[in-house]
């Protein structure tokens, strides 16, 4: 279930702040999902020893910034692959300029995350559309 549209630009230490607000989430209070349409995808960053998950860079109104997308990358690449060919997703994992403007749509959930003692905005894809 979608929450609310918001743009990835606007999910910022403010409103993770007020997130907190409404933890712990789980069975009963679920964490909001949120959703935008037509993200700019720019490069995928594949991630894990079993190299099913990737860092995604888009562009959403002129926000450049990053989305996880955790144990979906295969149909993830493999649908790219269907519609604007193996090249593309080649070029999108070599960092590659594209000749094609390849959007999706996203729910995502926004949280913070800590790694190697370096906390930074977390907003992971929970699901999307090509």
């Amino acid at each position: 279930m979608i929450d609310m549209e918001l743009p990835l630009g606007y999910v910022n230490e403010d409103l993770l702040a007020a997130l907190e607000l409404m933890e712990p989430f789980g069975n009963g209070n679920s964490r909001p999902v949120f959703a935008k349409r037509n993200i700019l995808l720019t490069g995928i960053s594949v991630m894990g020893q079993k190299r099913n998950s990737a860092r995604l860079r888009v562009v959403d109104d002129n926000t450049r910034t990053e989305m996880v997308l955790f144990k979906k990358l295969e149909d993830f690449e493999k649908q790219i692959a269907e519609k604007y060919g193996e090249d593309v997703v080649k070029s999108l994992e070599e960092n590659r300029s594209v000749a094609v403007e390849v959007r999706f749509a996203a729910a995502y959930s926004a949280q913070w995350n800590e790694f190697r003692g370096v906390k930074k905005i977390q907003m992971a894809v929970e699901d999307y559309i090509l």
